[in-house]
């Protein structure tokens, strides 16, 4: 989503602190090294609070922009995705990604999440997760080595990147 299409400085905010938290964990080292998702509103460029969590691996705003949808990976490697209420900046819930979670995507009319893991050699699962109840509603397993992940605009297909010989 490009920033000038926003409509609102909040939206803008909170689109800037997505981009924050998918570039902290090139700035925050090693998994487990305590991180932050730093909100700045871009109007003025003055940061307005910062959301502590332990290591962010990617980010993506709800499309009427009232959550942020945080993957932040544990010490372990195991994957959360924390749900933060932009109005807030607090986190409202804790949701099991499964696996090690590389990448999350939101359906386009926000009630869908979908986690792409890696869940050992060659193998990994897409977490399909009801935005509202918080559960994972099914397990979608692919093969190969998925890497980034995308959704259709009209909700319908994901794509992901599969850097193995042998993909589904």
């Amino acid at each position: 989503m490009h920033l000038s299409s926003m409509p609102s400085a909040r939206a803008r905010t909170v689109a800037l602190a997505a981009l924050a938290a998918a570039i902290l964990p090139l700035l925050a080292g090693c998994s487990g090294t305590p991180a932050a998702i730093s909100v700045i509103d871009t109007g003025s460029g003055a940061k307005t609070s910062t959301i502590r969590i332990t290591d962010p691996e990617d980010a993506v705003v709800a499309p009427d922009g009232r959550s942020l949808y945080v993957l932040d990976i544990a010490a372990d490697g195991m994957g959360t995705v924390l749900v933060i209420d932009t109005g807030t900046n607090a986190v409202v819930r804790r949701i099991p990604a499964g696996g090690k979670a590389e990448d999350v995507e939101i359906s386009p009319d926000g009630r869908t999440l979908y986690i792409l893991n890696v869940t050992g050699t060659d193998q990994g699962s897409v977490s399909v997760i009801d935005a509202a109840k918080g559960t994972v509603a099914r397990t979608i397993p692919v093969k190969g080595s998925p890497e980034g992940m995308t959704i259709s605009p009209d909700g319908r297909r994901i794509y992901f990147l599969n850097d193995a010989s042998s993909s589904s």
